[in-house]
């Protein structure tokens, strides 16, 4: 038996699902092995036959699957369905962007890879660049370093690094890599940044020749740089280099040069109160005093908060033994920054060689609730009290000094209290006082701070006067539902951190960063207690033991008393520090202050290098006082 494609009339072998001449497709496979059939029987007539019941093979009842043709003679074989056009479209489409995909992967791999890591080396100098501006200098010195492996040719990486370094007090290792880069670069502008980092570290070594010679080819190399920019807006860069070559002159005693690299960083505009100050000192010590005088009056002028000013003027005026002028100066001096102990001694100082007995005393007092350790205050007190014929109490203040200072303070006692003999002769308490400073007894009780008022304590920061409403930014809402006014143009830094026995929020504050990596800087710390903290420790003693972790990373540090403070709905305990950095080998000062109760626990603290704190410190304690719960 065979059958015949009903399109083309083909003869079909058995099994198959198609013809092999038309390509028509049967849903079903032609049958084999059927009963002997007319020739002439096609698929379709078979079909029909199956339809009505009467299947050559079994005779069957069977309906096959399909319908009824047309005709209405019975079902007919239909065509294979056809995948939909919009499915071909979609799955093109889809291996088309596939494809693109793991093209553009391959390519970026291979740009990164292939091309020497150009834009990896980009992607680690932003990571350093981010790591810097935080102060994690480590991770900065790491990333950069990633950019030398990639690239040990060009400088940037070795002049990105050593300025991190510098900020970080790796001098030696600045300087390495600063001479490194001036190896591999031509170019103006980058040699005359090397050259002015390497001047940087060698003037933090105390290294000052080196340093002046860095600067000065710092400038020539700018020079040489003819970017048209700096003709228009852009401050010439050389100006900052004349300000700190002129500091680098006077810290090596060549006043003369000082005052002319001054003059003329002072003559190229935007002229800033250090450049004024530097003058001044340089002046001073070639004794042009009425120049000093007027230039340390301008740097005030334009910022009341540059204490050198203050000091400078001081010692002019006691030079000519104008001491109500110094007087004067220094109550100013008090004024722009009250919790300054040695301003309130040297006031004390002053008032006393003025003849102003009683508040000397006032001021002396003050001065060493501030900082008792001050032993040439304690000396000055124990003076003043011996010219005003108050023996006993001259006598304890004595014991107290003595016993606090050294060698140097107990001469400068002596010469003080016969300069004082010259005046009154016959007074009785200044020959007790002699005698007992010249033999260094220092023996009974030290009973001088129990004779007298107690000292007044230093207390909370002041509410921020008009002179810094203008320089604090809106509230910042923090934790526990306080809030705090920083500093404008500071940048925060917000993360969890672990504090004591609190898992705590940190919102960190950091102010602009400087040539030499210093940045002022306001931190708050909000969190709560688990209430193992407070059974077993008072807030004073909290604050005690943190003045003294800072014993971790500051060498000579030193610590003020603790004093308590109630200010934004919170009762702190709070004391000041300075100290060393032992990886920046600057001087920092600073302050902390702590409440912490079953409830909560909250550390206020701010700190900047000498000498920026001057300025600095007393907008951020200012700040401080902002604090408040909302």
């Amino acid at each position: 038996m065979t059958y015949s494609c009903d399109q083309c009339q083909a003869p079909l072998p058995g099994g198959v699902f198609a013809c092999p001449r038309c390509g028509r497709q049967f849903e079903s496979a032609v049958p084999n092995g059927a009963p002997p059939q007319s020739q002439g029987d096609s698929v379709d007539t078979l079909l029909r036959r199956t339809a009505s019941g009467s299947h050559p093979a079994d005779g069957g009842g069977t309906a096959w699957y399909g319908g009824s043709a047309p005709d209405g003679s019975g079902p007919r074989i239909r065509p294979a369905r056809q995948r939909p056009v919009w499915l071909l479209a979609t799955a093109s489409a889809a291996a088309l962007v596939l494809l693109i995909a793991l093209a553009g992967w391959g390519a970026n791999t291979l740009w990164m890879q292939g091309q020497g890591g150009e834009i990896a080396y980009r992607q680690h100098n932003l990571a350093g660049n981010r790591a810097s501006e935080r102060g994690d200098f480590a991770k900065a010195d790491d990333e950069y370093g990633q950019m030398i492996a990639l690239r040990p040719r060009r400088a940037s990486g070795y002049l990105l690094r050593g300025i991190s370094e510098v900020q970080e007090g790796h001098l030696t290792e600045a300087i390495t890599d600063n001479t490194q880069a001036l190896t591999l670069t031509q170019e103006p502008i980058a040699r005359g940044d090397l050259f002015y980092n390497r001047a940087e570290a060698y003037a933090k070594q105390g290294r000052y020749p080196k340093a002046i010679a860095d600067y000065t080819q710092a400038n020539t190399e700018y020079a040489r740089e003819h970017d048209p920019r700096m003709l228009g807006e852009i401050p010439d860069r050389r100006r900052g280099v004349y300000s700190l070559r002129a500091d680098a002159y006077w810290q090596h005693k060549d006043y003369k040069l000082s005052i002319e690299d001054s003059k003329t960083a002072i003559g190229m505009g935007h002229a800033r109160p250090d450049d004024y100050g530097v003058q001044a000192k340089a002046e001073a010590a070639l004794g042009q005093d009425a120049a000093a005088q007027a230039d340390f009056t301008r740097a005030l002028r334009r910022d009341p908060m540059y204490l050198d000013g203050y000091i400078g003027l001081g010692n002019l005026a006691e030079k000519h033994h104008r001491y109500a002028q110094a007087v004067s100066v220094f109550q100013q001096a008090t004024q722009a920054a009250p919790t300054n102990a040695q301003f309130w001694g040297s006031l004390g100082w002053f008032q006393y060689k003025a003849g102003q007995n009683g508040a000397a005393l006032v001021s002396d007092r003050h001065s060493q609730g501030l900082d008792p350790h001050q032993a040439w205050v304690l000396y000055n007190l124990a003076l003043t009290y011996a010219a005003a014929g108050q023996s006993a109490e001259a006598h304890a203040a004595y014991t107290d000094a003595l016993a606090s200072g050294g060698v140097s303070e107990q001469k400068a006692g002596v010469t003080d209290i016969r300069e004082a003999l010259v005046k009154q002769p016959a007074s009785a308490a200044l020959h007790a006082a002699l005698a007992q400073v010249q033999t260094g007894h220092a023996s009974g009780p030290r009973s001088a701070r129990a004779l007298l008022p107690p000292a007044p304590a230093s207390g909370p920061p002041p509410a921020p006067p008009a002179r810094f409403a203008a320089l604090l930014g809106p509230e910042v809402a923090l934790a526990d539902g306080t809030g705090i006014q920083p500093p404008l143009g500071y940048a925060l830094t917000q993360r969890p951190v672990v504090t004591l026995s609190s898992i705590s929020t940190l919102y960190l504050w950091l102010g602009p960063r400087r040539a030499d990596g210093t940045q002022p800087t306001l931190q708050v710390v909000a969190g709560h207690d688990d209430g193992s903290l407070a059974a077993s420790s008072s807030e004073r003693q909290t604050t005690q033991l943190a003045l003294s972790d800072m014993s971790e990373n500051h060498t000579g540090l030193r610590t003020s008393p603790v004093s308590a403070a109630s200010f934004g709905g919170l009762t702190f305990d709070f004391g000041d520090w300075d100290g060393i950095g032992t990886r920046t080998l600057k001087e920092y000062k600073g302050s902390e202050y702590w409440s912490v109760t079953p409830s909560h626990i909250m550390h206020l603290s701010s700190h900047d290098a000498v000498p920026y704190c001057r300025t600095t410190l007393p907008l951020l304690q200012a700040s401080i006082r902002t604090f408040r719960r909302r």
